[in-house]
């Protein structure tokens, strides 16, 4: 599952300004464009989806998204993995 991880400090009015690595994978890897939506989630935070407001593409390629978020995580299992020979 795709989601976009953002600091709780990068959500400024509901609105996420991406210029970096992640503004390249939605738009080049997820090929989101306006109006489209993706998974958002705070890191240790909630979850949720973002609207994406607007694509500028070059260099820096620039993506804002409008976030609604409101999923809390799920709990995670005490195992990770288990391997088998």
């Amino acid at each position: 599952m795709n989601i976009i991880l953002v600091e709780e400090w990068e959500i400024q009015g509901g609105l996420v300004v991406l210029d970096d690595r992640r503004a390249v994978h939605i738009q080049k890897v997820l090929k989101a464009t306006v109006g489209d939506r993706v998974r958002v989630g705070v890191v240790n935070g909630p979850m949720g989806s973002g609207r994406v407001a607007s694509v500028v593409k070059g260099r820096p390629t620039r993506v804002e998204l409008v976030v609604e978020l409101g999923e809390l995580p799920t709990h995670q299992p005490e195992i990770d993995i288990i391997l088998a020979l």
